[in-house]
């Protein structure tokens, strides 16, 4: 409260105007001041007795046209303490009612200190040795002087200084007077040049000049130009860039208005007419400003600016959404990334940031740069859409998830035409469609595709159509005349309604018809899904008690055989399985494949029928013997094939290659073998003979 009341006394009583709100200088943590005396510009610029000076010039800046208000020594002091000269010579003991430059930084609630060399005490009035009132300005003002605690606190000899370096106790302002000898007033160039960097470089490596400024200035020269001499002025900040030279023309009250505006303090006397030093701190540069740029939602786009500035600047982005009447500063959360760096990474942009405006601040201890507006365009993605060529079908083979598969990048659905269950006519090269709908339809776009699929014209082996056809490995498909099937229990339904045991081989042995199935084979055009019919409601099985009926007396052809193949429901009765077959209560004898189907063996010998349940072990078979067949003009032993009487098994090797059969081993073809007798049987895995009629062109014992 105190500070404003001072503050605002002064503006009323001496009718001093409040600084513009736009600071043209950073806000300095410390302001050092070192007063030399004494020497014009050419007597430390360039000259080789002052190397200390000269390396500070080339390593910071200086103020090349820079003036003394006039001369002696005092009122010069006076000047840059108060705004006016005040006084018209050197005078010990004059002291003065104005405001001062210690008054406004003491009402803004700021600290100072002057540091003398050799003061005999504080506020010291009279010369003694090497110190001179006269280079202590504060001293000269009433208020001060006259005020024993506020002259012990503020006037303090220059040993303090290295004390307040090191305990980080230093004030806001920093005013440092050396000696007349270290000074340059009595002593050489050199003294002083050696003195300065005594002192110097303990101020500039400390931790409390990083965002602080030292001005070294001399309160006159030697001549009358401008008034005072054209004096030397540095610069020393890391605001500040290596060999910066200001040309304008400033005197004392520059530098004056340069230490009221960096603290927002008001003006004093004639310095609310100069100029702050601000060309010696710049705000950062943008030498890159970010660019429009254009994305694709779901993809990642990048801002970059470049900006340069001592000390080197921060970045931060901002947005806005209403063409820049509203900016919001960005942080690194999804999906931002970089938001306080050079470069800004959108990453997956979505199109909700269409249209929105990005740009960058970069800022130092000098101020703040903004850079130009950067436009985010984001367009609506395309999934991408994968939908192999399907393979050929056989006319009347219903769509299904076989041809109508394909995938997006994204999630959505698919709409097919035709659908699931339409049929096609004979046709090569038909249009198969699909309309995709992502779910995130608002940063994806609704793609569509077409494949062709050939529809082959289809005969079954039971009108004509090869026997056999190829078993994928994993026995789920089979390509039939140039058309996929799919498998279901190493069973195949054609479409003509014809179904069939696919072997692995592929072998095709008849397995009756699909129940409920209706033919489809349309000559032309395509036929729609058919209407779903309700299921037949399953009969349940006979009691046991009930006469037998197998597959010889209407019975159904089919069972169930279990995982280990020991045993075959048939009838809702189950049957043990010797070498694949079943022997039923009738004495009939059935090859039971894997998938169920039973094939006719013959009739057990010597079996009693029996209605009432199960039959005990199916006969194993002829093992030798039996009657032979003679081979003629063969000259080799008679052979007993199946046929004959021989046993209706042999043994397969692995590869399914080779069947060994009563002691001789013959070639599997497809699965098949051929005896000498011109007999042809399939080869199951587990070695029974299945007959498959006779081989052409062949006699017994050789080939025609």
């Amino acid at each position: 409260m105190k500070a404003r009341l001072i503050s605002a006394l002064l503006i009323a009583v001496f009718g001093l105007s409040a600084p513009s709100k736009a600071a043209p200088v950073p806000a300095f943590r410390h302001i050092f001041i070192i007063m030399m005396e004494n020497k014009e510009f050419g007597d430390i610029v360039g000259n080789p007795e002052a190397p200390y000076l000269n390396d500070l010039v080339g390593h910071y800046g200086q103020a090349t046209n820079a003036f003394a208000l006039t001369h002696p020594s005092l009122p010069n002091y006076m000047a840059l303490t108060s705004g006016q000269p005040i006084f018209g010579g050197n005078c010990a003991t004059c002291q003065t009612d104005a405001p001062g430059l210690a008054d406004s930084i003491e009402a803004a609630g700021r600290t100072w200190k002057q540091y003398l060399e050799d003061m005999t005490a504080a506020c010291a009035p009279s010369d003694a040795h090497l110190y001179v009132a006269l280079t202590n300005p504060f001293v000269h003002y009433k208020n001060i002087a006259e005020n024993p605690q506020r002259c012990s606190d503020h006037l303090v000899p220059l040993t303090q200084l290295g004390v307040d370096l090191a305990t980080s106790r230093l004030p806001d302002l920093v005013w440092v007077t050396p000696n007349l000898c270290s000074q340059m007033h009595d002593c050489s160039i050199g003294t002083g040049d050696a003195w300065l960097k005594s002192v110097i470089p303990a101020i500039v490596r400390s931790p409390e000049f990083a965002d602080s400024v030292l001005f070294i200035a001399w309160d006159e020269g030697r001549s009358a130009i401008n008034g005072g001499g054209h004096v030397p002025l540095l610069v020393v900040s890391p605001f500040t860039r290596a060999g910066f030279a200001s040309t304008r023309f400033v005197t004392h009250y520059d530098l004056l208005r340069t230490i009221l505006d960096a603290w927002r303090l008001p003006p004093l006397g004639q310095s609310a007419n100069a100029k702050p030093l601000s060309e010696f701190f710049p705000p950062p540069a943008i030498n890159t400003h970010p660019s429009h740029r254009t994305a694709v939602a779901g993809s990642t786009v990048t801002f970059t600016t470049e900006a340069s500035g001592l000390p080197a600047p921060t970045y931060s982005w901002q947005w806005s959404a209403d063409g820049g009447a509203r900016w919001t500063t960005l942080t690194d959360t999804p999906p931002y990334s970089g938001a306080q760096t050079s470069t800004l990474a959108i990453i997956g942009a979505p199109t909700r940031l269409n249209s929105y405006w990005f740009r960058a601040i970069a800022a130092n201890g000098a101020g703040a740069t903004t850079s130009e507006t950067a436009t985010l365009t984001v367009t609506k993605a395309t999934p991408i859409l994968t939908w192999p060529t399907p393979a050929a079908i056989a006319s009347g083979t219903p769509l299904s998830a076989s041809q109508l598969n394909a995938t997006a990048s994204v999630a959505g659905t698919f709409a097919y035409t035709p659908a699931v269950g339409a049929v096609f006519g004979v046709g090569a090269q038909q249009t198969l469609s699909v309309s995709f709908t992502p779910i995130d339809s608002a940063n994806y776009t609704a793609p569509a595709t077409t494949v062709a699929i050939d529809v082959l014209a289809f005969t079954s082996p039971a009108r004509g159509g090869p026997p056999t056809g190829t078993v994928n490995p994993s026995e789920t498909l089979l390509v039939y005349n140039g058309a996929t099937f799919a498998l279901v229990d190493g069973k195949v339904t054609f479409p003509d309604c014809t179904r069939y045991l696919a072997l692995r081989g592929g072998m095709l042995i008849a397995a009756g018809t699909a129940s409920g199935c209706s033919v489809r084979v349309p000559s032309t055009g395509v036929t729609p899904p058919a209407t779903p019919t309700p299921a037949t409601p399953a009969t349940a099985p006979a009691p046991a008690t009930q006469s037998f009926k197998g597959p010889a007396s209407g019975g159904a052809a089919t069972g169930n055989v279990n995982g280990s193949e020991t045993q075959l429901a048939y009838n809702g009765a189950t049957y043990p399985l010797v070498n694949g077959r079943v022997m039923f209560p009738d004495c009939t004898v059935y090859i039971a494949l894997r998938g169920g189907t039973l094939i006719p063996a013959g009739t057990a010998p010597g079996c009693a029928t029996s209605a009432a349940g199960p039959a005990g072990q199916p006969p194993a078979g002829p093992t030798s013997g039996g009657p032979t067949a003679t081979l003629p003009g063969s000259g080799r032993s008679s052979f007993s094939g199946p046929a004959s009487g021989g046993p209706a098994t042999g043994a397969v090797n692995g590869s399914e290659t080779q069947l060994a059969y009563n002691g001789a081993i013959y070639e599997l073809v497809n699965g098949k073998v051929t005896f000498p007798d011109c007999t042809v049987y399939i080869a199951l895995r587990g070695g029974i003979l299945i007959p498959a009629g006779i081989a052409s062109g062949c006699f017994d014992g050789g080939v025609r």
